[in-house]
């Protein structure tokens, strides 16, 4: 209990009776920052709590205690603790401290324990279970969890907290939790069947998990459309929305988006992915490329950008290295011919003549092997062209789309997103003038006008839209798809669960969370439960072209020549000087002996 008050203030609530001796003691001890609170305030607070329990006027109005306003008051989102006092026992007392509990469970605040002091200086400490084999959403009986011996002078129990959500939350014994999905597709799928209900997704897999690991049974809520207006309204979550917020449902469960979802009263559990907004429109209606675009863009600029220099380089080295060996070629001395040389090399022409020196020779024989590898790709792709059809053009960014005679459109909600982004760039200010909201249709309907009828452009979740696509395709077995723009609008978390706020639930659900992220189960399941395609968010249609990750061999044998020939270059050289000035010596020696034997001689 230390630890919990060192790292809380502690509000104080007046106007709730005089503490008497033991109050003013408690404030004498408690070094620690403290706040007065008025008991009617309306601000819900947060804190570690003590309350001096008066046996005398503990209950009001039959069941209802004198603490219900101010216990009303107090955030159950697990940071308040509570600390209710008994200064004496007598035989009610267990009675009045599950009245105190039940008042508690009807907030929903679960970390809070009962101190009893008995006789001869003895304590108790009480707290409760809302979850056991013999109840469910109840507080229940009193439970003991520790007490106080005042001939030992400590715990009977060595615990590291008395207030424990994990112990009270870990097992919930079979108990019904009333539950509610949302079809979101690929992550939440819940179609209804001739007879029964299909549920499918990532978010339907962490659901019947967490059912599982928790120990509880799914009581699932279904809240039934009567038109089709309405169909889509509970698409959007706003009627689990409400429940969830007022208690009628304890969880929801499916995909939660924080930009479609946010709503005051419910809380998120841990986000688990992030979502990308962008549009869906018809495949093909780009503008068609300039016909050197397929000869330039084979490479990127960086490919590019190395061929050239190696080009420079080769002119380099062979004008230096023929210019510095004597027995080289004259021809290979002049810029020009370097240049046309190493041109028809890369192109495969004949060259005549040919490098009559070893270090040359050395340089050239890794150079055409990387020319060769250099001309090959390119012919290649560019020959590709003819075998395999150029992607049709495709609309790169919402400035493309602007430019089109396209409908915009989407969902109510989606617009909301879209005009929380307008200030962010003048071509959303544009698409918002032209967007329009479209009928409540389910969303499968929108995107297969958008790929028969190439009329209109829509807004929507990436992952929703190459869902419905594939979904098209695989339906009328077409090769039609939907091109999704690769850029995001927008960005936003979502969740797989929601809450009232100060559920106890969100506690343990995003302690199984993070376990499954960290595992990496999340990402398995989204491999087995959609799409490649649709797991590694890539885009339909998106043409490869060369970069130095594929040119990185031919690179590796070109600077090896460049150095290889270098080591023979300067090898040469300093072999040659070496035997010329022995030649020398060897010249001079002779006419100092001539020298020398010749007046003898005479």
């Amino acid at each position: 209990m230390q630890n919990e008050i060192h790292m809380r203030k502690l509000p104080l609530c007046s106007q709730v009776g005089q503490p008497g001796e033991l109050g003013d003691r408690l404030v004498q001890l408690l070094q620690k920052d403290r706040i007065i609170v008025a008991s009617h305030t309306k601000r819900p607070q947060n804190g570690f709590f003590i309350f001096i329990v008066d046996e005398k006027r503990l209950l009001e109005n039959g069941r209802r205690t004198k603490y219900a306003d101010i216990v009303s008051k107090i955030s159950g989102n697990g940071r308040s603790k509570l600390v209710f006092i008994w200064q004496r026992t007598k035989p009610s007392v267990l009675k009045d401290v599950r009245h105190v509990f039940e008042e508690l469970w009807a907030q929903q605040i679960i970390d809070a324990i009962a101190v009893v002091l008995g006789r001869y200086r003895a304590i108790r400490i009480y707290t409760y279970h809302p979850f056991t084999p013999n109840h469910c959403f109840e507080a229940g009986s009193p439970v003991l969890i520790n007490d106080w011996d005042p001939r030992r002078g400590r715990l009977t129990h060595r615990t590291p907290s008395l207030f424990s959500q994990k112990s009270k939350m870990r097992d919930l014994f079979g108990c019904k939790v009333r539950c509610m999905g949302v079809h979101r597709p690929p992550e939440a799928v819940i179609e209804r069947g001739n007879n029964s209900w299909r549920l499918s997704g990532t978010g339907i897999e962490m659901f019947n998990f967490m059912a599982s690991y928790l120990n509880f049974t799914p009581e699932i809520v279904v809240n039934r459309p009567r038109n089709v207006q309405e169909l889509e309204r509970l698409n959007e979550t706003s009627c689990l929305m409400s429940m969830v917020a007022t208690g009628q449902v304890d969880l929801g469960f499916g995909k939660f988006t924080r930009l479609l979802d946010s709503e005051p009263g419910v809380t998120f559990a841990k986000e688990i992915q992030q979502d990308c907004f962008t549009w869906g429109v018809p495949e093909g209606i780009g503008n068609e490329p300039s016909i050197w675009k397929y000869y330039t863009t084979e490479f990127t600029i960086p490919s590019w950008c190395m061929v050239a220099a190696s080009v420079a380089i080769t002119v380099f080295f062979i004008k230096h290295f023929s210019k510095r060996l004597a027995n080289e070629r004259q021809i290979f001395r002049q810029y020009s011919y370097a240049l046309f040389y190493t041109y028809a090399s890369i192109v495969g022409a004949t060259n005549k003549p040919q490098p009559r020196t070893f270090p040359l020779r050395v340089f050239v024989a890794h150079w055409l092997i990387y020319a060769l590898v250099i001309t090959s790709l390119y012919v290649a792709y560019l020959g590709s062209l003819v075998t395999v059809p150029a992607p049709e053009p495709e609309l790169q960014d919402q400035e493309d789309l602007l430019s089109t005679s396209l409908n915009i459109g989407g969902r109510q909600q989606m617009f909301y997103i879209l005009n929380s982004s307008a200030q962010s760039s003048v071509d959303i200010e544009q698409l918002i003038l032209r967007y329009q909201i479209l009928s409540p249709l389910p969303f499968y309907h929108h995107v297969r006008r958008v790929i028969t009828r190439r009329d209109l452009a829509i807004f929507a979740s990436k992952r929703e839209l190459l869902h419905y696509s594939e979904r098209f395709r695989a339906a009328t077995n077409s090769s039609r798809r939907m091109f999704v723009l690769p850029v995001c609008v927008t960005r936003s978390y979502s969740s797989p669960f929601i809450f009232r706020a100060g559920s106890p639930f969100l506690k343990p659900v995003n302690d199984v969370l993070w376990r499954l992220i960290e595992t990496g189960i999340t990402l398995k399941w989204d491999d087995v439960n959609m799409d490649q395609e649709l797991s590694q968010d890539r885009v339909f249609a998106q043409d490869t072209v060369l970069t130095l990750r594929h040119l990185y061999g031919a690179y590796v044998i070109f600077f090896s020549g460049c150095v290889l020939a270098s080591l023979v270059f300067f090898i040469e050289m300093l072999s040659g000087r070496s035997s010329d000035f022995s030649k020398d010596i060897t010249q001079n020696v002779r006419k100092l002996q001539d020298e020398m034997i010749y007046p003898y001689i005479n």
